[in-house]
């Protein structure tokens, strides 16, 4: 038992900690004076035996949980993994509760310590279990890691003293590193650090001292609930962002986090309807691979099109010396800029002056490297005006969402319908709004596709769910309440199933393709 525990029944006058860890191999003449060492918190409220109690039989009841740094969605115990899964905020609490009870147990330390471990070592289990058994001093582990401090301040004579950061003569507390301020200054100063700054990992108020708060201390000065439960936020999202198999949905007021079986996963789709690539972190991209899309983004900001255009027209580069020449005047004789070359040409037929005749015979020439620039040019235009269109389609068809909730009321309303009845065309809706979207990135793919035999099935799927995504889209801008009910239910139904299927056939196709290193890019 340790001394914490001997002083259970007296009346502390500072914060006392929970027992936090033993060293097994310290001789038992030693251990009394060892433990005191370990005495890393002080603060009222200790936990009873019965509370520690009721914390071993929960972890007896978690036998099925399995944790660590890098939690895969799967069984371990099953070798076919599982899907991707939507963790609510409740259930990654559970899951960070289940990784600290698993470290507190093993390694025998207070909730508080285990996390600050598991903290510092990225929430990764196994590496710090690892660290732990290799080191041959406990102590200093601790002490490097921030748990129990390295040197502690001697503690007053008198319990009630000056505070040093409001000044008023109150009763002073602290942690095991003896830096005493009053109660409230303490709840001020961690307040700040959880709501301004968002921190899970919180330093003794005074300068120069890294000893870290444990969870039993902030909940020890932490009064309003609102602000404990900001801090359990904070230490749940240093739990997902340490994680590289979770990421937080991007949807707007959506608490979920998406659990994955593979970094290398892209898409994947909340409840709460929002989509995004797990890979990149960006906006869902299917078809495009992560790596084309940023180089398109690159491309789509250097390659301004008018601005393009106006430097193709307008300067060239000297014959001899290729350097940049803009033409500002109406003459065609012009005489390079470069001060080192000074070469004089001809603006039209780029030959030289001197003795120059005559340029008004065409004379076939190879492909020059401008003439190469203006076909890439318009390449690049081409996809980008089809990428353009469908992203303009789908704005205007996230539009028509509210329309269709009202089409849906009228005919509720019109033919005393049950909402299961019309919801068949929020359902085609979702599914326009995906192959929209689809399209719109299947430009970018073909952009960068080098041309073979796989390439004209992609385009031929890719012309395939175009066609039907337009004649859906005719479908559902027209006006509903003039078709006959049954009919209409019938078109939109078959039609955004086709849609959906000529989507994921041509998904398919793609993802194929990458799994057996069909395609070829240019990028």
């Amino acid at each position: 038992m340790s001394s914490t525990e001997n002083r259970e029944n007296e009346e502390p006058r500072r914060a006392d900690s929970e027992e936090t860890i033993e060293d097994e191999d310290i001789e038992e003449e030693g251990v009394e004076d060892e433990e005191e060492e370990y005495d890393d918190i002080r603060f009222v409220g200790e936990e009873s035996e019965d509370e520690e109690k009721e914390e071993a039989e929960e972890s007896e009841d978690d036998d099925d949980y399995k944790a660590s740094g890098d939690v895969a969605a799967f069984d371990v115990d099953s070798e076919k993994p599982k899907g991707n899964q939507v963790l609510t905020l409740d259930q990654l609490e559970s899951e960070v509760t289940g990784i600290v009870t698993d470290v507190k147990n093993i390694l025998e330390v207070s909730p508080g310590v285990a996390q600050i471990l598991l903290l510092k070592f990225s929430w990764n289990k196994e590496l710090l279990l690892e660290k732990f058994y290799e080191t041959s001093d406990i102590q200093q582990f601790m002490i490097d890691n921030e748990v129990i401090p390295s040197v502690m301040e001697e503690l007053p004579q008198e319990e009630f003293g000056d505070c040093m950061i409001c000044f008023e003569n109150v009763l002073l507390v602290g942690l095991a590193c003896n830096h005493l301020f009053c109660f409230g200054c303490w709840n001020s100063y961690l307040t700040e650090k959880i709501i301004d700054a968002k921190q899970s990992e919180i330093t003794c108020m005074h300068g120069g001292c890294k000893l870290l708060f444990q969870q039993e201390q902030i909940s020890f000065y932490i009064t309003d609930p609102v602000v404990m439960a900001l801090y359990n936020r904070a230490v749940v999202d240093s739990y997902v962002a340490t994680n590289r198999l979770l990421k937080w949905c991007h949807g707007a007021d959506c608490d979920n986090a998406l659990k994955v079986t593979l970094k290398s996963t892209r898409h994947v789709a909340c409840t709460c309807g929002s989509s995004f690539c797990f890979s990149c972190n960006q906006d869902s991209h299917e078809p495009v691979p992560c790596r084309l899309l940023v180089l398109w983004t690159k491309n789509d900001q250097k390659d301004d099109a008018e601005s393009f255009k106006w430097i193709l027209g307008n300067t060239k580069e000297c014959p001899k010396c290729q350097a940049p020449i803009e033409k500002n005047g109406g003459c065609n004789h012009m005489t390079c800029t470069n001060k080192s070359c000074r070469y004089e040409f001809c603006w039209l037929c780029m030959g030289n002056w001197i003795g120059h005749r005559q340029c008004n015979v065409f004379v076939a020439t190879g492909d020059s490297n401008r003439e190469k620039t203006l076909a890439n040019l318009q390449r690049f235009e081409f996809f980008k005006t089809r990428y353009l269109g469908h992203q303009q389609s789908l704005k205007y068809e996230n539009d028509l969402r509210t329309e269709i909730i009202f089409k849906m009321e009228q005919l509720k309303e019109f033919f005393d319908l049950a909402s299961s009845e019309v919801v068949y065309l929020e359902k085609a809706l979702k599914v326009l709004t995906e192959c929209r979207r689809t399209l719109m990135y299947s430009y970018i793919f073909a952009y960068y596709l080098e041309p073979n035999f796989n390439s004209e099935i992609f385009e031929g799927n890719q012309q395939d769910l175009q066609s039907a995504t337009e004649q859906l889209s005719e479908i559902l801008e027209r006006k509903l309440e003039d078709d006959d009910l049954d009919s209409l239910k019938q078109r939109v139904m078959e039609k955004y199933q086709y849609v959906e299927q000529r989507r994921q056939c041509l998904l398919d196709h793609c993802a194929e393709g990458e799994e057996n290193d069909y395609w070829a890019y240019h990028a």
